[in-house]
């Protein structure tokens, strides 16, 4: 199981320490079912339990694509109760075929339930999250039609056509013109 991506640092100190605590109680629970968590990213570790995770740092970008090859499903973790923000994770996971186990709060995890590639926990359940995780390593996935599915509605020149179009809608009966807004 991996966990790929950014663990913060003195930035957002209060994210950055409940990540960690929730890494180490997965990789926990995750280890007496012979499965090992990996965490792959920069950030502050400090308080990473290397008994119960593995930690590989910070690579290259180009190589993030091996590590999720190689894996069997991606951990998205939740900020709190209440997300507002998207987890970019997911879509990189699912891009990929891989499974993902997410937390309830993150608002694209509608993603995962589309591309039918994944499970999603209860917030700050790290039992049920283990459960999942356990269970996304043993399940043959439908890897090949979440691939096209993501290609075909969830790509970045996707997610700019739909910017676009809302763009345009609004500044439709507009006297402002929405052109120079779109020039990037």
């Amino acid at each position: 199981a991996v966990y790929i991506g950014n663990l913060y640092d003195n930035t957002q100190r209060s994210i950055n320490l409940l990540w960690q605590a929730k890494l180490n109680i997965l990789g926990t629970l995750l280890k007496k079912k012979g499965i090992r968590l990996c965490v792959v990213g920069p950030g502050d570790v400090g308080q990473i339990d290397p008994h119960a995770v593995t930690y590989l740092g910070p690579v290259d970008n180009g190589r993030v694509w091996d590590y999720q090859y190689f894996a069997d499903v991606g951990i998205t973790l939740a900020q709190g109760k209440i997300q507002h923000n998207e987890s970019s994770k997911i879509y990189y996971y699912l891009w990929t075929g891989l499974p993902v186990v997410s937390e309830a709060p993150i608002p694209n995890n509608h993603l995962i339930k589309e591309a039918n590639l994944g499970l999603i926990a209860n917030y700050m359940d790290h039992e049920e999250m283990a459960e999942m995780i356990a269970e996304a390593v043993h399940k043959k996935w439908r890897n090949e039609e979440a691939i096209k599915y993501m290609l075909n509605y969830h790509t970045w020149d996707r997610r700019a056509e739909t910017y676009e179009r809302v763009i345009k809608s609004a500044f439709k009966n507009s006297p402002v013109e929405p052109a120079g807004l779109l020039s990037f």
